[in-house]
């Protein structure tokens, strides 16, 4: 290979630190249930990928983190009875 392209898909290629990983596996650590109701949240939500980042940030087993984001959102985002 010439050693321009490597260089260059060096520089341009982003190291990979884990996190599409470990995004996948909390993902599909969801129960159905809950990816069946809130599958647009998950996939859409910026609060979601707070809640991942940090839990990455912090070195939690992604099946831990999954039912810590679904308790979190049971909590927090479910519509307030009045």
């Amino acid at each position: 290979m010439n050693w321009k392209i490597s260089l260059d898909r060096y520089l341009t290629t982003p190291p990979d630190d884990g996190f599409d990983g470990y995004f996948d596996q909390i993902v599909e650590s969801f129960t159905e249930k809950f990816w069946d109701k809130h599958e647009n949240w998950i996939l859409n939500s910026k609060d979601f990928q707070t809640l991942v980042e940090n839990c990455f940030n912090k070195g939690r087993d992604p099946k831990y983190s999954s039912k810590i984001i679904e308790r979190a959102f049971n909590i927090y985002h479910k519509p307030q009875l009045i």
